[in-house]
């Protein structure tokens, strides 16, 4: 599943991203028209608290009432069956580029004494699996397991 988020839902496609989806968030300035046929033309589903995308025929379009992010996640679970732990932390958080393993002589040395890291061939911005990483991949879980607070 690939997604684009509607600037009302910024949070949520952050948290997709983080499992690992191909998800497009958009800000301000696109147009509606823009947003529709990018949805369309890259299969995409379209998530929107915005009513007026449900009357101009997008097929995959998951409109969303919640307002909690744990409201909206499990309100787009039940609607799709979303998989939180997918792939997690695969997808670069700022660009959403896939990933890329780093080889140890490439690594900072700031960053030597973690077992993993990763990196954005894209905006080049590092990954590393420490106390973040496994927040976030705790929080990731405990949606897998429906457990929404």
């Amino acid at each position: 599943m690939k997604f684009i988020c509607d600037q009302m839902l910024i949070n949520l496609g952050k948290w997709l991203r983080i499992a690992g989806y191909d998800t497009l968030i958009i800000l301000d300035g696109l147009s509606d028209i823009f947003i529709e046929e990018r949805a369309v033309k890259e299969d995409r589903y379209l998530l929107t608290k915005d009513k007026h995308f449900l009357n101009e025929g997008v097929k995959k379009i998951v409109y969303i009432k919640s307002v909690r992010l744990h409201s909206c996640v499990e309100e787009l679970t039940q609607k799709l069956e979303v998989n939180w732990l997918f792939n997690p932390l695969s997808r670069c958080l700022i660009c959403n580029t896939e990933l890329i393993e780093v080889n140890q002589s490439e690594i900072p040395d700031k960053l030597k004494s973690f077992d993993e890291v990763v990196k954005c061939p894209h905006c080049l911005k590092y990954y590393w699996h420490g106390s973040h990483y496994k927040a976030m991949v705790e929080q990731l879980t405990k949606w897998q397991n429906h457990e929404w607070n």
